[in-house]
């Protein structure tokens, strides 16, 4: 029955993609009411301290825009990548030992016939 009431449900995208604090906007039409807004969801008007915060989140969104086009994450995923494959690969060498000496032999890439013959 509520469901025969619900003319239409339209859920749009946030204002800004991808960030968990940005609004986002849920119509509800239902039939012979039109547009349906809870209480819960009705527009306030913004105090002084949800003013402060809203400036504190488009400043840090200002600062991250900044770092990406500078490409501050690229540059430190470069600066760390060959340190964390070779703490990567001394972990696998070391899971590798301790599987050999408690018995388990597995065969790796190299080891295979195929392997040997290229």
């Amino acid at each position: 029955m509520p469901l025969s009431c619900l003319s239409r449900l339209s859920v749009h995208e946030r204002d800004v993609r991808g960030a968990i604090d940005s609004p986002q906007t849920v119509e509800i039409h239902l039939n012979l009411i039109g547009e349906y807004i809870p209480p819960t969801m009705e527009r306030k008007k913004p105090t002084p301290i949800d003013k402060a915060e809203q400036e504190e989140i488009l400043k840090r969104r200002a600062k991250y825009r900044r770092a990406y086009e500078r490409g501050v994450q690229k540059k430190y995923s470069e600066r760390t990548k060959n340190r964390k494959r070779a703490q990567y690969d001394a972990e696998k060498a070391a899971l590798l030992a301790e599987d050999y000496t408690l018995g388990a032999n597995f065969l790796t890439p190299a080891a295979l016939p195929m392997a040997a013959n290229q």
